[in-house]
Order: structure tokens, then sequence, then C-alpha cells
């Protein structure tokens, strides 16, 4: 009935997936304090997602309510006794994202899971409670780190509604771990696995090896390796890539290149005569490592054959 009334928390805000208490005080038409229970109140919210509710009976006068709902948002609640509602009924609490939970929290953006040698990496992590809703409650400060070959500075922009943005950028390529923590505990997917490849190939990285750069036989095939590599050393391991070779000197020279296809190209070539020879590689108008090499080309040794 409308003398009867109620009081708490739990009548103007709750938390999602935390239990919100509020108790009604029963009371006779005159407004007259109720000492004994048994009244048969009911309680009614609804909103975005399903309550539990329970009514318990202190057997006083008065009555503890404590419901529970996962979703955030504005609900309404209706306390009836006998059909009617108590005074001030309904009400409307609202609901805010509960505490943040270590294990419901995510990780978003590439850079939790792929990267590139030299190039910023960026990925979110999101504050969730226990039912994932976004929060700030009670937050904490994630503790992020990112190891591997080495182990490189990590760097936070807080966002809005508990996110917060990182950044890293790393000059060695290969296999990484990126470790979240809030209060010690994992967030879901972490550690996170990491790739990070080579970057763009960069003349100032790649170099030659093999026979073909110190020297060979007139008229015979000779060959060596490019490796292609970026900026920072890191070894490419696709092709693709264009390389100018030129060889020049005393005469030309039969060349042919194959791409690998694992960042390598191998290169052969045979020296109509004897001389010396230079050989340039570039790549993008740009000299590799040690080109223009030279070298020369010798005659074929004879064998010599001893007569007894």
């Amino acid at each position: 009935m409308v003398s009867c009334t109620a009081i708490g928390d739990g009548l103007k805000a709750a938390f999602a997936g935390e239990d919100a208490e509020l108790v009604i005080e029963a009371r006779d038409i005159i407004g007259n304090q109720r000492v004994v229970g048994d009244d048969p109140f009911e309680v009614e919210i609804e909103g975005p997602s399903t309550p539990q509710i329970s009514v318990f009976d202190r057997d006083d006068g008065t009555y503890l309510v404590t419901w529970n709902v996962e979703a955030t948002g504005q609900y309404t609640m209706r306390i009836l006794l006998q059909g009617l509602q108590i005074s001030g009924s309904p009400f409307l609490p609202v609901v805010m994202p509960g505490r943040v939970v270590a294990v419901r929290c995510t990780g978003v953006g590439r850079g939790l899971t792929r990267a590139f040698a030299g190039e910023d990496a960026k990925f979110t992590i999101e504050s969730r409670d226990i039912n994932r809703n976004k929060t700030t409650s009670g937050m904490k400060a994630f503790s992020v780190s990112v190891r591997g070959v080495i182990s490189p500075q990590v760097h936070m922009i807080p966002g809005d509604e508990g996110e917060f943005h990182y950044s890293y950028r790393t000059a060695r390529a290969g296999m990484y771990f990126v470790s979240v923590l809030y209060d010690g505990v994992d967030i879901g997917g972490s550690p996170f696995k990491l790739t990070v490849d080579p970057g763009p190939t960069h003349a100032n990285g790649c170099s030659c090896s093999g026979p073909g750069i110190t020297g060979g036989y007139t008229g015979m095939e000779t060959s060596f390796v490019i490796q292609a590599r970026d900026y920072y050393g890191n070894n490419r391991t696709v092709g693709n890539d264009i390389f100018n070779i030129d060889i020049g000197g005393t005469a030309s020279a039969r060349m042919r290149i194959r791409d690998n296809e694992n960042g390598t190209y191998t290169v052969a070539y045979t020296p109509e005569i004897g001389g010396d020879y230079y050989i340039s590689v570039k790549h993008s108008g740009i000299d590799i490592q040690g080109s223009p090499f030279t070298v020369s080309s010798d005659p074929m040794p004879r064998e010599v054959i001893y007569c007894p």
C-alpha cells in the first residue's frame, strides 16, 4: 500500500553482476511501522537484462530485498503489496559496470599478434567486469610487457570508458610474447603470441656471398647469392624484390638471376674473356653492402700430365 516505504542504495544504483540491497518498511494505513512480518510484498524489475530477486522477511515489519542483473543501463523497479505500489514506486535505478575482472578484460588490435620491424605497432586493452561490460570501476593500472629477441619499451595512452591504448616498436624480427596483467592476473588471451616480420627490403641491409664475387675462370659459369634484408639487418623471407645487377669491365658476361622465394636470389654469370670485371648490385637505385665488387676472371688452368 502507498503508506509503506523502501530505503537503501539499491533503489537508485547498482553494479552489474553484484548484489544490490534495499529494505521495505511495512506500515499501516496511517503510517505506523509494523512490527510483524508475513506481508506478501512483490518486487518487479524491468530493463536490459533479466534480474535475480530475493525478498527476505525479517519478521519485524521489514523485508530485505537483494537483486542482481548482468547488463548495465536504466531499470524500472516496482514494489507492490496486494497489487498496489508502495510510496515512491516505481523506482528508476541505474546499473553501472561492475569492478574490473582480469580474465574478462579483452585485447584488440593487430599489434597483439603481428608487427613489422621498425614500425609502430598498436593495440588496445578494454577493462571489463564479470559480465564483460566495459567498466572503469575499481580500476588499477595494467602491467604490459613485450618480450622476445629484445624487450622494447611499451607506451600507453589512456582512452575513454576503461580503454587503454598501447604502442611499441622493435628493430628485431622474430617471435615475441605480449603479457597483459591486471592485479597480477593475466587478462583473457594473455600472453599473446606475437610475430614480428622483417620490414621492407633496404639496400643498406642486403649483402652478397659466394665464389662469384671473388673471382672465376674464363668461360666457366660462377655464381653468388644476394641476401635481401630490411634496414635493420633482418633477413627477408619472401621474394619478389627487384635488384638491378650490372656486370662490366673487360667484356660483357652472360648472366641470369633466380628468385628463390625465400629472401635470397642466385645470380649466375659466365665471363667471356679473362680480365677484371666489376659487379654492381643495387636495390631502388642504391648499392647494397660491398657493391660494386671487383673480380678477376682467369684462364682455366690446364691439367698437367707427367709421363714416366
